[in-house]
């Protein structure tokens, strides 16, 4: 391999991998199987990467029980909130609870997590998803129409009382690592972890010339 289509490669895999998710606002941590029985226990982590507020009025948050819940408040910049899924609390400005009347609990061994920035749920309207577990999820379709997920790609299913924590780059289950201590509200980490990663695999191309 010529050395020019092995930089060519290395500059295709860093950009793919380090890109960033195309919303302001990203899904940055899930947990969906508690120690024991879920309920109450299951939260989903919105950060925004952005550097001013946005404002989260008419945006919807849909996971792998069916349930939408729909947000009227903003985010600070560089700041993230907790949605409480299937839980009754107080809500405040980083702590947001959905009730338990119109909730049920995500999937313990596979499901998905998808943002949308409208009631009207769709690939246009559809800014952030994951899955995990399992591939051809609901709205797999349509987040990889929208270029935020690759089809057939998943987060691999975690053990319980684990959580799933976004890297802070990129749109695949390589964005996402295995959280064995859940970091509820401590929001997003910085891309270091995939930035080694980058640098791994190009000592590996070019070791052999």
């Amino acid at each position: 391999m010529k050395l020019t289509l092995k930089v060519l490669i290395i500059f295709l895999f860093i950009l793919f991998f380090s890109s960033q998710a195309k919303a302001n606002i990203v899904i940055s941590e899930v947990f969906y199987d508690g120690v024991g029985a879920d309920t109450g226990k299951e939260w989903i982590e919105l950060y925004n990467n952005s550097d001013s507020a946005f404002d989260l009025t008419g945006y919807e948050l849909n996971a792998s029980s069916g349930d939408y819940y729909s947000f009227s408040n903003s985010l600070e910049a560089k700041n993230c909130l907790v949605v409480y899924w299937n839980s009754e609390g107080t809500d405040t400005q980083n702590n947001l609870y959905t009730g338990i009347t119109d909730f049920l609990n995500m999937g313990n061994t596979s499901g998905w997590v998808a943002l949308f920035n409208d009631s009207t749920h769709s690939s246009s309207t559809i800014v952030d998803y994951l899955e995990y577990g399992a591939a051809d999820e609901t709205w797999e379709s349509a987040a990889d129409t929208a270029g935020i997920w690759m089809p057939g790609d998943f987060i691999p299913n975690v053990e319980e009382g684990h959580s799933i924590e976004y890297l802070g780059s990129g749109n695949t289950s390589l964005s996402w690592s295995d959280q064995p201590n859940p970091t509820c509200g401590s929001c997003v980490p910085e891309p270091a972890t995939l930035s080694l990663l980058t640098l791994g695999l190009g000592a590996f191309l070019f070791k052999k010339r």
